[in-house]
């Protein structure tokens, strides 16, 4: 069966199924030993990569080949993806950079915990595996936040104003309480002064007044 003839989301899954597993088998293979703070923005932006590749990168190629038209170089017609969409794509670098610590945060958390003692609500390890899948769950919704605002979602652009302004303010609380610490959370606050410009509300669908009829 052809690959560019299936589905969008069977692909996707493809794409990320085997990419998660050559990312971890390289990861484990690797001489050198990365901590979590590395070897997870480097999965996370690896299989991001694959995804524009195969999902986004290898449609237009195919698509240029059927009209007859010669191929450019795969690095230049890259670089007109992000060229279309500077500031979306800016959008979702910063969404991904949240999702790779909210999935850093999980796995500490899930390292930290003792299996034997899951079942018992007054023991630390309890807590840290519930705290585990709390973060991976907040890392999915991250994710889905990134993936519908490239997909042009307007839901992705109000969850993605809701995460970002919580972790804006909540972090500049933290900072205003401890200002020998820093917390802020910069990338939040990038990421809600770019979801307020009007040329990223225009490239997401029905956010806004919409157009009145004549």
């Amino acid at each position: 069966m052809n690959f560019d003839h299936w589905s969008v989301w069977k692909r996707a899954f493809i794409v990320n199924a085997l990419g998660a597993i050559g990312v971890a088998l390289g990861l484990a293979s690797s001489g050198v030993k990365l901590s979590l703070t590395y070897s997870v923005p480097i999965a996370v932006f690896s299989l991001a990569f694959l995804n524009l590749m195969f999902l986004i990168l290898r449609p237009r190629i195919v698509a240029t080949r059927a009209e007859g038209k010669p191929n450019a170089p795969a690095l230049s017609m890259l670089a007109d993806v992000v060229r279309e969409r500077p500031l979306i794509a800016l959008l979702v670098v910063l969404q991904l950079i949240a999702v790779s610590r909210s999935t850093t945060a999980s796995i500490t958390f899930f390292q930290l915990a003792d299996f034997r003692s899951l079942l018992d609500p007054s023991n630390l390890s309890f807590w840290m595996t519930v705290y585990s899948a709390a973060m991976m769950v907040v890392a999915g919704i991250w994710l889905a936040s990134a993936i519908g605002i490239w997909c042009r979602r307007s839901w992705a652009w109000w969850l993605a104003m809701v995460l970002n302004g919580l972790a804006a303010s909540i972090t500049a609380v933290l900072q205003l309480v401890d200002l020998h610490a820093y917390v802020i959370d910069i990338g939040a606050i990038a990421a809600f002064v770019l979801l307020m410009l009007p040329a990223v509300r225009a490239g997401n669908r029905h956010i806004g007044p919409k157009p009145q009829r004549a």
